[in-house]
């Protein structure tokens, strides 16, 4: 129930132009804490309440928020960095001011793959950086700056069995979108449990 809320809320807020999405895009760590937040209340053989979800909104909120709007900023400029990657490995601006220059083979030249292969990377080195941060904030009680270095160093540590979990994960998820997205009424909730174990086995057991 408290996934489909959040997934509700995420629908609503795309109905106010701009504002709603960048506002979910600031508030997404707080929600991840109240998710977080949740299976520690479980954990601790407490009653769930629709309320855990917005349990971000209570403490370390200014870090949680911070939080976002650093991720929202580290994808922006990710994005710039692909375009500029992959246009100038398909054969820079041309392809937009002379179109019939596009070709198969341009689009799939070693250097358009050597840019996604950085882009790729780029990626999972800001995931990587971000991943634990909620946890670590809202959880640990870290402060920003040093949340994305401790989920940095957590996940470098532990880079094969995190290779493994984002491998099934993508798989599982894969899955879950069959049979019209219902398959994420279970993975999501499960997700989030194994995402509050992993963190409770690297940083505090």
């Amino acid at each position: 129930v408290i996934v489909v809320l959040w997934f509700v809320l995420n629908v609503v807020a795309q109905f106010v132009p701009i504002i709603g999405g960048l506002a979910m895009a600031l508030l997404y760590a707080v929600f991840v804490a109240g998710l977080l937040l949740v299976c520690a209340a479980l954990e601790r053989g407490e009653s769930l309440e629709i309320g855990h979800l917005f349990a971000g909104f209570k403490s370390n909120t200014g870090s949680l928020i911070g939080l976002g709007a650093c991720y929202l900023a580290a994808i922006i400029l990710w994005a710039i960095i692909v375009g500029v990657l992959v246009v100038s490995g398909a054969g820079g601006l041309e392809i937009f001011t002379d179109p019939e220059s596009i070709y198969p083979t341009a689009i799939f030249s070693s250097g358009a793959l050597v840019g996604v292969l950085i882009s790729l990377l780029l990626f999972i080195l800001i995931m990587m950086m971000f991943w634990f941060a909620p946890a670590l904030i809202s959880l640990g009680g870290v402060p920003l700056i040093e949340s994305l270095k401790m989920s940095f160093s957590g996940c470098l540590k532990n880079i094969l069995p995190m290779f493994i979990f984002g491998l099934t994960m993508s798989v599982l998820a894969v899955l879950a979108s069959l049979p019209f997205f219902l398959g994420w009424l279970v993975l999501m909730p499960i997700g989030m449990a194994a995402f509050y174990t992993t963190y409770r086995s690297i940083y505090t057991d």
